[in-house]
C-alpha cells in the first residue's frame, strides 16, 4: 500500500510540474470562479469560439464576445445553466445589474453582446446520441456529468453531439477558441479533436477529475495520457494552473 501510494505521489508531483512547451502572452476574461486564460491578441470579431460548459458563471463568454467582438457559441443541456443564461440575459437587455450564481462577480451591462452570442441546449461529447447527465451531491451544485463523477443514480436525458456534427451544423470549418469545461467528459472530446484532426486552434480545459473525492487512482494517468496525445497532434501546453486548468494552443498558430 506504501508502495501504492509512493508511485501516485510521485506521478502526482510530475504531472502537476508538466514544464509549459512555449512561452505565449497569455490574458485572462471573467471571474475569479469562471475566468480563464487563452491566447493575448488571437482573437477578433472574425472569430469562432465554442464555449463548452455554462453552469451558473457565462463572465468568460460575455467578456470575449463584448471585448473582441467574436461569435460565442455554448453548449449546455443543464436546465439550471439554461435558466441561468435566459435570466441573464432577459436583465441585461432589461437594464438590470446582473450576477453569477450567489452574487460573486457582477456581469458587464452590454446589451448588445447577445447579437453574438448564441446557446444551444445540448452537450459536447465525441458523437451524436442521447446520454444520462447525473446529478452532482449537493442540490446547490448546478453541474451534471455523463460520466457521473460523483457517483450519484438521479440523472436526466440529453441530446449531445459531436464537435463534427455541431460545425457542419453551423456552417464552421474551423474552431479558434475552445474552452472545455464538462465534468469528465473532456477527455472523449479532446481525443476527438486529436483523431478526427479537428481544426481547432486553441483550447481552454479543466480536467474535472482532480477535483473529485472517491476517484479511481487512474486519472492521473488519463489526464497524462490525454495531454501527450494532444501535444503529439500539435497543440503547445502554454499555461496551466490549480494544476489542471490547462491552455494549449496549435503549433500552426505560433
Amino acid at each position: 500500500m506504501r508502495f501504492v501510494t509512493k508511485q501516485l505521489n510521485k506521478l502526482k508531483e510530475k504531472l502537476t510540474s508538466f514544464p509549459l512547451d512555449a512561452h505565449v502572452p497569455t490574458e485572462r476574461l471573467g471571474s475569479e470562479y469562471g475566468g480563464w486564460v487563452f491566447p493575448k491578441g488571437m482573437l477578433n470579431e472574425q472569430s469562432i469560439c465554442y464555449f463548452a460548459g455554462a453552469g451558473t458563471d457565462i463572465s468568460f463568454d460575455l467578456a470575449v464576445a463584448d471585448q473582441y467582438g467574436s461569435q460565442v457559441f455554448i453548449f449546455d443541456p443543464t436546465p439550471k445553466a439554461i435558466t441561468h443564461f435566459e435570466a441573464t440575459k432577459k436583465g441585461i437587455l432589461q437594464g438590470e445589474k446582473m450576477f453569477t450564481q450567489g452574487k460573486k462577480h457582477q456581469y458587464l451591462s452590454n446589451p448588445a453582446v447577445f447579437d453574438r452570442i448564441r446557446f444551444l441546449e445540448y452537450g459536447v461529447w465525441n458523437q451524436d446520441e442521447v446520454l444520462k447527465f447525473y446529478v452532482p451531491n449537493n442540490e446547490a451544485y448546478v453541474s451534471h456529468s455523463v460520466k457521473n463523477l460523483n457517483k450519484t443514480s438521479q440523472f436526466f436525458n440529453a441530446s449531445v453531439k459531436s464537435l463534427s456534427s455541431i460545425m457542419n451544423e453551423l456552417g464552421h470549418d474551423y474552431i479558434d477558441l475552445l474552452k472545455i469545461d464538462i465534468e469528465g467528459a473532456e477527455y472523449e472530446v479532446l481525443m476527438d479533436i486529436v483523431e478526427q484532426k479537428i481544426p481547432v486552434h486553441a483550447i481552454c480545459v479543466e480536467f474535472d477529475e482532480n477535483f473529485m473525492k472517491n476517484i479511481d487512482s487512474g486519472y492521473l494517468k488519463r489526464i497524462k495520457d490525454t495531454i501527450h496525445a494532444l501535444q503529439n497532434a500539435g497543440f503547445k501546453l502554454i499555461f496551466r494552473e490549480k494544476p489542471f486548468d490547462m491552455t494549449f494552443i496549435h503549433k500552426r498558430k505560433l
